[in-house]
């Protein structure tokens, strides 16, 4: 009998104490960290998993390839937030939300003391859908940071009601958002924008550096009530490389009906003039390439754009501006491609910009090339080495 025991406590395999611990010395592996009772979604696990992981050194929560449904999402609200999320593939480890919410929040009250997060390898998919009365992003920031830095990459995003990636910190007390990199990230069917980064409302707390390269957005705008943008830029020391871009003009939304209805019955109330010519409107929102904003007393400035095709949109690169206080200043464009525009290529305010090596092919009928609208100062506007109203563009833009 004992040497029988023997022999089968020799066959069974050794397992160490720390294989069977949710956290090792490299990440905290979310496939032990089980849902628990009745929970019908993977919210608290995952809030677990990642209390866990701010507990160690490495600061890492491993998500394996699988399926994870999610009511509200991730919420990071730490003052101090130093976490990375990494998956185990973009294409199969995906955060799913059927009814709405923000993927992966980040937010605390008043701001952050520090961030140090990145976000890796994973998908964020919501009901493809498109249900109106759902809300929620892909990826939010809800304020901003003393210090610190936002890195996401090779992320997939698919369907959110509103932005694909949000840096919205533009209240009155938001701090900047700086250091922020978007890289290796395709973005697919979201309700407005893209890629949002709004700027505070305090003129000199500005956000800086930010850099988007090698990133496709496709086929938004269908939750908006009057325009988006794939990608509207509120940072200073901006860099966009290597982007694709692609989408209808102008989408009949639910959200633009109800923004027409309202405008005529307010102008029917007031027997304004040009009544009919409100009411008649068509029930459409418009969606924009790339939006260089500014507002408040601020503006987009020092920004590269190199690499960037842009196909199928009402304008393909729109500088914003509202006074003379907000002009954007020194942004150059280099290498691009723009085509199947509704009404401009490129709609240019501001001062010491620079156009150059690109080319515009066909637009629709009665489309124009560039315009330069005040605010501008024209003589610091530099064009050069640019074809227009080419049947076919010889410029290659690679995939990214």
């Amino acid at each position: 009998m004992k040497i029988v025991l023997c022999f089968m406590l020799c066959l069974t395999p050794f397992v160490s104490v720390e294989a069977r611990q949710p956290c090792n010395k490299n990440n905290c592996n979310l496939a032990l960290f089980p849902r628990i009772g009745s929970e019908g979604t993977d919210d608290l696990r995952f809030e677990r998993a990642i209390d866990a992981a701010r507990g160690q050194l490495h600061k890492t929560l491993y998500i394996p390839n699988g399926i994870y449904t999610f009511h509200k999402g991730i919420v990071l609200k730490e003052k101090v937030e130093i976490l990375k999320i990494l998956g185990e593939s973009t294409e199969k480890t995906i955060l799913y939300l059927p009814q709405g919410g923000t993927g992966i929040n980040i937010l605390h009250p008043g701001g952050h003391d520090e961030v140090h997060v990145s976000i890796l390898r994973l998908s964020i998919k919501h009901n493809e859908k498109h249900d109106a009365s759902h809300d929620g992003h892909g990826i939010r920031v809800g304020n901003g940071w003393k210090k610190g830095s936002l890195l996401i990459e090779r992320v997939s995003i698919f369907d959110s009601p509103y932005y694909g990636i949000g840096i919205q910190n533009s209240g009155a007390n938001a701090l900047p958002a700086n250091d922020i990199t978007i890289r290796n990230v395709k973005i697919v069917g979201t309700g407005s924008d893209g890629i949002d980064t709004k700027r505070p409302l305090r003129a000199e707390m500005p956000n800086q550096r930010l850099v988007i390269e090698n990133v496709a957005v496709k086929d938004f705008g269908w939750n908006d009530a009057l325009s988006s943008a794939a990608i509207d830029v509120g940072h200073e020391d901006f860099t966009l490389r290597r982007i694709l871009i692609s989408s209808k003009a102008c989408l009949q939304t639910k959200a633009a009906k109800a923004r027409v209805d309202k405008e005529c019955d307010e102008a029917t109330k007031a027997n304004a003039s040009d009544k009919n010519k409100i009411c008649s409107q068509k029930p459409e929102a418009c969606v924009v390439g790339v939006r260089i904003n500014s507002r408040d007393g601020g503006a987009s400035k020092n920004g590269q754009i190199d690499g960037i095709g842009i196909r199928g949109t009402k304008i393909g690169i729109f500088f914003n501006a509202k006074d003379e206080k907000d002009l954007n200043e020194n942004v150059s464009i280099q290498n691009f491609l723009i085509e199947g525009h509704q009404s401009v290529a490129v709609y240019m305010r501001g001062k010491n910009h620079s156009l150059l090596n690109g080319c515009i092919g066909f637009g629709e009928i009665g489309s124009r090339d560039i315009v330069y609208s005040k605010p501008i100062e024209p003589l610091t506007i530099r064009e050069g080495n640019v074809m227009k109203k080419q049947s076919k563009c010889n410029l290659v833009i690679h995939k990214p």
